[in-house]
């Protein structure tokens, strides 16, 4: 993960969203990963890819925690998030 997110700040976004898949793939449940691959993909400009990886995000907390909507971080980073 540490890895995936050091690539995404240093704008290296393709990169990054292939460590977010390899930690996704091992741990599909991860919503932090879900969240950074849909930093990555907001990075690249490709909004609807980064909307349906904050959905499994916001879907993955709710089922953790009961919460609705993406973690307040997400809402922050991402100004078209409509949830």
């Amino acid at each position: 993960m540490a890895k995936a997110e050091r690539l995404a700040d240093k704008r290296e976004f393709l990169e990054a969203i292939v460590c977010f898949d390899e930690l996704i793939e091992l741990h599909p449940d991860n919503q932090y990963a879900w969240e950074g691959k849909g930093r990555a993909f907001t990075g690249l400009g490709k909004k609807e890819e980064a909307r349906v990886c904050l959905e499994r995000a916001a879907t993955i907390m709710k089922e953790n925690d009961g919460k609705k909507g993406p973690p307040t971080r997400t809402k922050k980073r991402f100004p078209f998030w409509k949830k």
